[in-house]
């Protein structure tokens, strides 16, 4: 029984194995000395404000029936996302949720703003832009 690990792999021409005519033992300094220094990640709670920030925004956008402001206030970038924790996460959601549901009432009292914002929501969901 011939095992794999005993077989010999190549081409059958002997190598130099001197260290200086091996590729790796040239390149290995270069490599090693123009390596970038690690940058360090940023915390994610240095957000917090922005998100509550937003949430302060839709709000008002809300009171004053500004639809499309308060919509946009709540909307997470999906090219370069906003690192939230998830209480940051389930808050932004939350308010999603009750600007729908007021969104909801003041279409069904009439109001055509709420209803085009209504549809414009309705489109993002659809094409998976929240």
């Amino acid at each position: 029984m011939i095992l794999p690990s005993a077989l010999p792999l190549g081409c059958g021409q002997k190598q130099s194995t001197s260290p200086a005519s091996t590729p790796a033992a040239n390149e290995s300094p270069q490599v090693t000395a123009t390596a970038p220094a690690a940058q360090p990640v940023p915390p994610v709670t240095q957000d917090l404000p922005t998100v509550d920030a937003r949430i302060a925004e839709a709000q008002a956008a809300m009171k004053s029936k500004d639809y499309e402001r308060a919509a946009a206030a709540l909307a997470l970038p999906r090219q370069t996302p906003l690192p939230m924790t998830g209480q940051q996460l389930m808050s932004i959601n939350s308010e999603k949720a009750n600007m729908v549901n007021q969104l909801s009432a003041a279409a069904a009292a009439g109001d055509p703003k709420a209803k085009a914002t209504l549809e414009m929501l309705r489109q993002r969901a659809l094409n998976h832009q929240y």
